[in-house]
């Protein structure tokens, strides 16, 4: 099996902020990634989100994903 080595590379997740475990995750990140996040990577999903702000068992902080791209600096 051959092994093949690259100096760049993506990532890619979905994840709530739930609180500032996202944002600790990001800044352990920082420096050896550039980051992109994004809080509207679907209209379909945004959509959804907003119609479920109305409900008072939806908690977006723990809901709502995120679209976070790290890519190796």
């Amino acid at each position: 099996m051959q092994r093949i080595t690259t100096n760049n590379g993506l990532i890619l997740i979905m994840a709530p902020r739930r609180g500032r475990t996202l944002d600790a995750f990001l800044e352990l990140c920082h420096g050896k990634f550039d980051i992109y996040l994004d809080e509207e990577f679907d209209g379909d999903v945004t959509l959804s989100h907003q119609k479920k702000l109305l409900s008072p068992d939806y908690n977006s902080d723990h809901n709502y994903p995120l679209l976070v791209q790290l890519r190796k600096r």
